[in-house]
């Protein structure tokens, strides 16, 4: 018996079908026993994974065909043998390596298979051992012949990364922990196919994307909600199938999170899903327009990205027509609710309009009361790290309040940037407790830098209540000229305030720093100019954002700046090492999902008594996107943000590289900066966040820190489970 009537899904695309179905039907079976992948008929017990039977019923030909409507006949037989080559790997992989728990042959079977992606043309790899590796090495040549190295080398990195996932799914499968539904859509995209189907609608339609299109924010958002679109409406379809293999999706993952029926995680993934193809259209409606200006495309080159996202729609479209009618996931679904999924007029009418309901923010020039936010209590926070202040606070506040009245941005007009209000905001201060350990020298410089991070953060406000984003578009395209990676004492001359403080500090950290921290620091002004943009964006259109995009975007923010700073003023290496890199990375990106939930619920009140009622606000965009009061949006989010804490530590304990002391002593900093910035909002300067004075946290508030959270979704943070120990981490 089913586990759930499986709700109706926003597909708003019609499914098209490619002519040349049935040639590719016959081909790639002919191909599928000509690598090994299907055994020949005379010899049908030797079938390894799927037998002809199986085959038939996933229908891959019909996939591609779904997938690629506009294809001619010989790239979608080359299209649909990729799909059949990855379905193949991922199901003899999951057979062979995860269920059996075997992470050393995984391991090697995988760098086996890099070796069939040579990087350098007429490279001749090993002789198959395997079908996996028979059907790589047929197909890689003939699809990398048409292309640029450059699109290979994408695509090369993309099956590469879709390979090296299921190795992580091996190491982990002894770890009981449940993922946060933010981290697992994350997770998902990385792990699923859809990313690597979407670059490969590049080679169907015939086209590459420029650089400086394909690294925007626009095309990345295009990509990443083509995927999670795709993702989460097959764990929909798969719930039965993987719940009887052991396995865990999308809708296992909400259901042990919030603790809720099957049914209520099938209709959340739902919602999601749909959230995600409604930011689609968006970004595809409202920020494609605006690349297509800012970069001076032609209009060749606008053909080009259209057809590309044309390419995307239909993909959607096919993947999900595909999944409710083939043998793939049908053996055992879901029963169909009893309206149509797709394709009926008021099906998706209904479900577009519900969640375009949810989006719409106030009328401008309208303040709506909402009578729950003055009575808002913060919750108890989950907090197991200890911090600490700078003992140059106190001879550095003169130097660096008078250095900011040199500059210009005291007295800039800028609100509250006057001798009283930097007293009241106290960047110095923060800074203090983000570098405990810093030398005076690197301690004032450092809270230089907090202040001009203050001063930008204050500065795009300005733009946000103007609806100026012309203004700040124009601003932050000038910033990025006075952080260069290269060279840099050379800059242009300042016309602000705000340049004339970075064209000051920038050539007096910068040279002292590697070239990898520079480009680290340089990229996180860059983002953090890039988030404010995103929310001025958002105030303009009047649009409360799509949950996961807010979480992505919120992560541009200025404590990843401080983050950077925290190597220069306390004297810490940036590792050299990729796994030390990717755990620095991973741990930073952690940091600043906790500090977005965590921000957001401290600063709820004050933000949704604005104008635009708190469109940027993460409880208030919960609060819309789930239903239900401010305690329980409060609730869910700092579940959310206790979770990624948990991601902190389980990253700690499972991805310490060899040079373990170096990474320590950056871990423990980065633990400081968490307990930092609860020490920040709730403590010190409470008025820059949510109401009230300083040094008192504001009224009305019920909150403490503890060293171990219970409740919604909390399983994720509680450290003793990941790494064998039990006991508090105070």
């Amino acid at each position: 018996m089913a586990s759930f009537e499986r709700p109706g899904m926003y597909v708003p695309y019609p499914a098209r079908c490619n002519p040349h179905v049935d040639s590719a039907r016959a081909n790639v079976k002919a191909w599928a026993v000509e690598v090994g992948i299907l055994p020949a008929r005379e010899a049908p017990d030797t079938a390894d994974v799927w037998d002809e039977r199986k085959f038939d019923e996933m229908d891959f030909a019909l996939f591609g065909a779904l997938q690629y409507p506009d294809a001619p006949g010989p790239e979608l037989d080359l299209l649909t043998e990729w799909h059949t080559w990855i379905f193949y790997y991922d199901d003899r992989f999951l057979r062979a390596y995860q269920h059996t728990g075997d992470l050393a042959g995984a391991r090697e079977h995988v760098d086996a298979l890099l070796r069939y992606m040579p990087s350098t043309p007429g490279e001749a790899p090993p002789s198959p051992g395997n079908p996996v590796e028979a059907g790589l090495a047929d197909l890689w040549p003939r699809t990398i012949s048409t292309m640029s190295p450059e699109w290979s080398a994408r695509f090369a990195g993309l099956t590469g990364n879709m390979l090296e996932e299921p190795l992580r799914e091996v190491a982990n499968a002894r770890v009981d922990v449940v993922p946060d539904p933010i981290s697992y859509v994350q997770l998902r995209r990385e792990t699923g196919g859809a990313l690597w189907t979407a670059i490969l609608a590049e080679h169907a339609v015939g086209i590459e994307l420029p650089h400086a299109v394909e690294s925007s924010r626009a095309l990345r958002v295009l990509k990443d909600t083509f995927a999670d679109g795709i993702h989460l409406r097959n764990d929909i379809f798969s719930y039965e199938k993987e719940k009887l293999a052991g396995e865990k999706n999308g809708v296992m993952v909400v259901e042990e999170f919030l603790g809720c029926t099957p049914q209520r995680a099938a209709d959340l993934v739902n919602e999601l899903a749909t959230s995600r193809m409604q930011q689609f259209e968006n970004t595809a409606l409202v920020e494609l327009p605006l690349l297509f200006a800012d970069l001076g495309l032609t209009p060749d080159v606008c053909l080009d990205v259209l057809a590309y996202l044309q390419g995307l729609a239909a993909g959607m479209a096919g993947d999900f027509e595909w999944a409710k009618t083939t043998g793939r996931y049908n053996e055992t679904g879901a029963a169909d609710a009893s309206e149509p999924s797709t394709g009926d007029p008021a099906t998706l009418a209904r479900l577009g309009v519900i969640r375009r309901v949810a989006a719409v923010a106030p009328p401008p020039g309208t303040v709506l009361p909402d009578p729950e936010a003055g009575q808002v209590e913060l919750p108890d926070f989950f907090m197991p790290y200890t911090g600490g202040r700078n003992p140059h606070l106190g001879t550095a506040y003169a130097h660096v309040r008078d250095w900011a009245a040199e500059m210009g941005m005291l007295g800039s007009g800028v609100p509250e940037w006057d001798e009283a209000g930097f007293e009241s905001a106290n960047p110095v201060r923060y800074a203090a407790l983000m570098f405990p350990e810093a030398p005076e020298d690197r301690f004032e410089l450092a809270a230089k830098w907090i202040t001009a991070v203050y001063f930008l953060g204050d500065l795009m406000d300005v733009f946000e209540r103007r609806r100026d984003l012309a203004g700040a578009k124009a601003m932050s395209d000038r910033l990025a000229k006075f952080v260069p990676v290269g060279r840099p004492g050379d800059l242009p001359s300042p016309t602000s305030p705000l340049e004339r403080g970075i064209a000051d500090l920038w050539p007096r950290i910068a040279p002292s720093m590697t070239v990898d921290w520079r480009r680290w620091f340089s990229a996180s002004v860059t983002r953090a100019c890039d988030g404010s943009l995103w929310k001025i964006l958002n105030v303009v259109q009047k649009r409360f954002p799509d949950p996961v995009d807010h979480t992505e975007m919120r992560r541009g923010c200025g404590l990843e700046i401080v983050m950077a700073l925290l190597f220069y003023a306390q004297g810490l290496s940036l590792p050299a090492g990729k796994t030390a890199r990717e755990l620095i990375r991973t741990l930073v990106e952690s940091i600043l999902d906790w500090r977005v939930l965590f921000n957001d619920i401290v600063s709820f009140s004050r933000e949704v008594e604005t104008e635009d009622g708190g469109i940027n606000n993460g409880v208030q965009i919960m609060r819309r996107f789930l239903g239900g009061d401010v305690a329980q949006a409060i609730e869910l989010a700092n579940s959310l943000a206790t979770a990624q804490l948990g991601n902190f530590e389980r990253a700690v304990a499972d991805g310490l590289p060899e040079d373990r002391q170096q990474v320590r002593g950056v871990v423990d900093a980065f633990r400081t900066v968490i307990a930092a910035e609860l020490e920040a909002h709730l403590l010190v300067v409470p008025s820059r966040y949510a109401t009230g004075g300083t040094e008192t946290a504001p009224e009305p508030v019920s909150w403490r820190m503890v060293p171990w959270p219970t409740g919604l979704g909390t399983s994720a943070a509680h450290i003793g489970s990941l790494t064998g120990t039990g006991g508090d981490r105070t």
